[in-house]
């Protein structure tokens, strides 16, 4: 079994299966700032989000080679900008994942 590493070890398939929408819709929810939206080099269009000194960019699809990388890299910096567990953020992520689903 692959993991990640957060703060605690997460499988891949826990990451993998995390969507944008649901990511980007927590940022809105929790009170990130949008920041600016931009149009990626193939089309993506990617919205960048903020919290004082720490930044985060969701791209519109989920299916970038380095998906996981890039959720793990978001859970990574919103438990550290938010003052909570990775784990935390994954389980809200995945509530909203699946709802994202139906």
């Amino acid at each position: 079994m692959s993991y990640v590493t957060l703060y605690d070890r997460v499988p891949v398939e826990t990451i993998s299966v995390l969507t944008n929408a649901a990511l980007q819709s927590y940022l809105e929810r929790h009170g990130w700032e949008a920041t600016d939206r931009f149009q990626h080099l193939n089309g993506t269009w990617i919205t960048a989000y903020r919290r004082n000194d720490c930044h985060v960019t969701v791209p519109t699809c989920d299916g970038f080679t380095d998906h996981v990388l890039r959720m793990s890299e978001a859970i990574s910096t919103i438990a550290v900008a938010d003052n909570l567990r990775s784990a935390d953020v994954i389980a809200e992520l995945q509530h909203s994942s699946l709802g994202d689903a139906q």
